[in-house]
Parts: C-alpha cells; structure tokens; sequence
C-alpha cells in the first residue's frame, strides 16, 4: 500500500500522506485484512493485513463518535428480538444439516451463512455466500458442509419488508422475490417499493436498536399472518440498491443528516455547515 500514515497518542490525529486529520464521525463498513493486496510470502502477507486492520481499528477508537454501534450475533439478535414482541423462526446452528432437519418443524428450511455472507479471496473480488431454501427431504444424507451454517424454518408469509434504521427515523421498502438469492442471481425479478411500516415494527425496531446501541441497521421483517416475524439485522446493510430499485434516495438523505448531526454533535454545536458537498458525496448513483 501507498501511503504514508502516522498516529499520535493524545489528540487523537493522524497524519495521511502530509494531510493532518482528525477523526470526529467514523463508520467502518466492509473491511477485512482479506482486501489487503498479498505481495510476498503467507506468513509476512496475513502480518500485513492484521497490522492494517489494527491500525483502521485504532483510528476508528479515536473518533468521537463511532457508528453504527455493534449488533450482536444471529442467535442473540433472535433472542433479543424476542423479547420485544417480535415473532422469530426457529432456528438451529449447525455443522451437520440432516440432524438438523429434523428438529426443525417446517417443510422447507432456510440455509445461511451464520456470519457475514460474502468474503473477499482476493483484493477486490467478493463472492456470495447465498442464502438457499431447500426441502427437508433434500437434506437427508446431505452430510456436513464443513462449517457452521444457520438452519432457519420457512415461514410463510405475505409481506417482506425492509426496514432502515437511520438515527432514530424509520424508512421502510416492501420486497416481492421469489427466492433468498434473487437480488443476486435474479435481479430483474426483484420488486421494491417504498412502504409504510406498521407501528408494531416500527416500535420494535426502535427498541431493539436502543437495546443494541445501534445509530443504524438494516432490519429483515416478515409480515406472517399478520404478526411481524424477526429475521436478523446487519448493522452495515446496503441501501443504495434498494433505493435504486424503488426510485428514491430517502435513506441516502437521512444518512447525509445522521453523520452531519452526529459531527454537529460531537464539536458541541458549530455553525450551519453548507449541506451541498456532504449529500452530494453520499448521494453518488452507484448501484451498490
């Protein structure tokens, strides 16, 4: 890598080729050692990577604030959610999928990864990691993948909801897909539109996001006779495609504000910021 970085104790600055900076509003967003580019042999490649993950970790501690907060892992997140009201699928973590079957009621099971669902083999190459929904028949002598997995029962339900969590607003998509991995594999099919979201989520989420510390996630709903269900949050969702998908930028919008109150807020107040340079910077028409 390039570029020359020097960190001192103390103020909290550092400086990056030359330029002095002084982290005050810090989001660390889809960075693993993985990205680091590998240019000698295994053992000083894997000491390059932690090193440069220790220091984007140091200098995203120095930050005043720091977002989106830390969401806990899936089986948690499920308990958590639980505990507000939310209906969850009943779910097993699992190395092996056919005894997993088993204890698990419905017809058709959800298979996903238990962590983050893409990695990266090789700098700037990421591969999906997707969700499936298979039947339990189809599971028999299916043997173990090698790793655990999240086996997760289907649930049948009438509406998908997206729901984004941006520093206390709720912003809500309706999703129509046919599968778990139709946004990746079948994206024309998918459907999205801007949606209203019930009272009963929109209170949920703000709870459990208070319970978490969140200042942002991107939560996963179904509505199930009626009743919301709780699939997960990721405390780093997309929401570019979803927008793109619907036609709107309202959560690009609200992001904008959240890091703009949230460095208004960690400097005590300063005076009006022209909000032209900070929306348009975040308001870059990428699909992703």
């Amino acid at each position: 890598m390039d570029v020359r970085v020097t960190a001192g104790v103390g103020d909290g600055s550092l400086l990056v080729n030359g330029r002095r900076i002084v982290p005050v509003v810090a989001w660390l967003r889809h960075f693993t050692g993985r990205g680091v580019p590998r240019l000698d042999d295994p053992a000083a490649a894997a000491f390059r990577a932690d090193s440069w993950c220790a220091m984007v970790h140091e200098v995203v501690a120095s930050a005043s604030i720091t977002v989106p907060g830390g969401a806990p892992g899936r089986l948690e997140q499920l308990a958590d959610a639980s505990t507000v009201g939310l209906r969850t699928p009943r779910t097993i973590v699992t190395t092996d999928l056919a005894s997993a079957a088993a204890g698990l009621s419905s017809e058709r099971i959800v298979v996903k990864a238990l962590g983050q669902h893409v990695v990266e083999p090789e700098p700037g190459l990421l591969v999906y990691a997707l969700p499936e929904i298979v039947r339990r028949g189809d599971l028999d002598g299916s043997g173990s993948p090698g790793f655990p997995v999240i086996a997760q029962e289907y649930v049948e339900h009438e509406q998908e909801l997206r729901i984004y969590y941006v520093h206390g607003d709720i912003h809500a998509f309706e999703v129509v897909k046919e599968s778990p991995d139709a946004p990746w594999r079948n994206e024309p099919t998918v459907r999205v539109a801007p949606a209203a979201a019930p009272a009963a989520v929109a209170d949920a989420v703000s709870a459990l996001a208070e319970m978490w510390s969140l200042t942002y996630g991107a939560f996963d709903i179904l509505i199930a006779g009626g009743s919301p269900c709780f699939l997960e949050v990721n405390p780093d969702g997309d929401w570019r495609w979803f927008e793109v998908r619907a036609g709107v930028s309202n959560v690009t919008d609200a992001v904008a504000a959240m890091v703009r109150a949230l460095y208004r807020s960690a400097l005590g107040g300063v005076p009006a910021l022209p909000a032209v340079e900070l929306v348009d910077f975040l308001l870059m028409r990428g699909e992703r």
